[in-house]
């Protein structure tokens, strides 16, 4: 469940409300692409062993079917996408079967 101390806008109650007031749907990815894996390899994420999982294909191709029809939004509270892991795993991977989707918006803090 997404949840945040730092930044609890982003926690995943506040969040679908304040998503909905505005006309939209939310959709939470459940473990398939939220938050990071228990699989670690010396304390840190393996994403390459993550993005062989069953979960993360599931997940992904969510993503990619998701892109192809309607206009979606992969989120982080982290400053630079690239530091986002949906970045690191899930974006890098779609891109390479759909390059055409992806595009990343910066915003300050909310």
């Amino acid at each position: 469940m997404p949840f945040s101390r730092f930044n609890p806008q982003f926690n995943r109650e506040a969040l679908s409300g304040a998503i909905s007031a505005e006309g939209f749907r939310y959709v939470f990815p459940s473990g398939e692409l939220g938050g990071r894996p228990t699989d670690l390899a010396r304390g840190r994420v393996c994403y390459e062993r993550a993005k062989r999982t069953e979960s993360f294909r599931r997940g992904l191709i969510r993503v990619v079917d998701g892109a192809r029809k309607h206009r979606i939004a992969l989120m982080c509270t982290e400053k630079e996408p690239l530091d986002c892991h949906r970045s690191l795993k899930v974006a890098a991977q779609a891109a390479e079967e759909d390059p055409g989707w992806i595009g990343a918006l910066r915003l300050d803090p909310l």
